[in-house]
């Protein structure tokens, strides 16, 4: 069985405001951990499937965001 890995990992920044903006959700933040959230994930994540079967749906504005948080994912899967 091939197993892929899906993050949802939108939003617009409201939930948390002031600490999270719409260029800065919480996903970005270290709210858990000294790591941002959407990090934390990953990292749980990744015994499960490589970075190669993982994607991260998320708003266009943040796809830079998120893959300067993992350079290990490739583009096209976020």
């Amino acid at each position: 069985m091939i197993r892929w890995n899906v993050v949802l990992a939108g939003g617009i920044g409201s939930r948390f405001w002031p600490l999270s903006t719409p260029t800065r959700p919480k996903q970005l933040l270290p709210l858990v951990t000294d790591a941002p959230m959407l990090c934390d994930t990953l990292d749980r994540l990744r015994p499960s499937a490589p970075p190669e079967r993982t994607l991260v749906l998320t708003n266009a504005t943040l796809r830079d965001a998120v893959l300067a948080l993992d350079p290990t994912l490739p583009a096209d899967n976020v």
